[in-house]
């Protein structure tokens, strides 16, 4: 009779101390993610390492390493986010955390430029048959990609997919067409020297290359044609080193105006567009 009364309280012992302990976990990881809504992300990170650490069970394995990667990511520690999330991505028991701690390592790649490994991820769950009904958001964020690649009309013909009017597609498209072209300005600029200069809005560089070159080319031609063999050679190679700056200063004007572009058209994406971002 003893062994049988011992026997129930050991049971009632074990019950209560088990609610105790999921009372405990619980209210950790109400106030982890209280201060994870306040923003409050380095101490978030310190109560939801606290949470796991107590978690015997795995019970919040998948949610307190996606929320500790959210904080890394808020405070834009991005490898740390992505190390985060790969752990809630092995916890994941469900297709949709699956998805889920997929799609937060690919918005991380993104922003981190590591545009490969975020395509990469984005045609794995494209070919996987649990997420076909995800197509349109796989697009998305391969959209996105492009676009943090640089690349604009790639960008506007996957943002097309999902609608020919999309916001991102008309955006990507304008923002392609005020973009230079280094290679036909490099043309038109070999046989009018500054011009790829004066197009892009660098006059003053423009006007000296085309002043520049125009000089060494016609004191060369004077040179031959006075049989002054040695000037003409000198200073024909003084015409084609300006020449040969002329096309690269074009290089890098039409470098730096493009980058230009692309940095206040992601600023505007950042600051104005209301849509969601990486």
């Amino acid at each position: 009779m003893i062994l049988s009364v011992n026997k129930y309280f050991l049971i009632l012992l074990l019950f209560f101390s088990s609610n105790q302990a999921q009372d405990f976990l619980e209210t950790q990881f109400n106030a982890a993610y209280g201060l994870f809504e306040k923003k409050e992300y380095f101490d978030a990170i310190t109560e939801f390492k606290r949470l796991l650490f107590f978690d015997e069970q795995s019970k919040y394995s998948y949610s307190g390493n996606l929320l500790i990667g959210k904080c890394y990511k808020g405070g834009a520690k991005l490898d740390d986010a992505i190390r985060y999330f790969s752990l809630a991505h092995k916890n994941s028991a469900t297709p949709e955390q699956y998805y889920q701690s997929q799609i937060e390592i690919i918005r991380c790649n993104i922003l981190r430029r590591t545009i490969p490994q975020a395509l990469m991820l984005i045609d794995e769950l494209t070919n996987n048959s649990r997420f076909a009904e995800k197509g349109n958001e796989l697009i998305y964020w391969r959209g996105w990609a492009f676009i943090f690649n640089d690349e604009w009309k790639t960008a506007a013909e996957e943002f097309n997919k999902i609608d020919s009017s999309h916001s991102l597609k008309i955006l990507c498209l304008q923002i392609d067409e005020q973009k230079y072209s280094a290679p036909w300005l490099k043309a038109v600029s070999v046989i009018l020297p500054g011009f790829g200069q004066i197009y892009t809005g660098n006059t003053l560089s423009g006007v000296l290359s085309l002043a520049w070159c125009g000089l060494w080319g016609y004191l060369s031609l004077n040179s031959f044609y006075a049989a002054r063999v040695f000037d003409g050679l000198i200073t024909t190679g003084l015409f084609f080193r300006f020449h040969r700056g002329n096309l690269q200063n074009v290089e890098n004007f039409v470098r730096k105006e493009n980058q230009e572009i692309s940095d206040k058209a992601l600023k505007f994406l950042q600051e104005g567009y209301e849509g969601e971002k990486p």
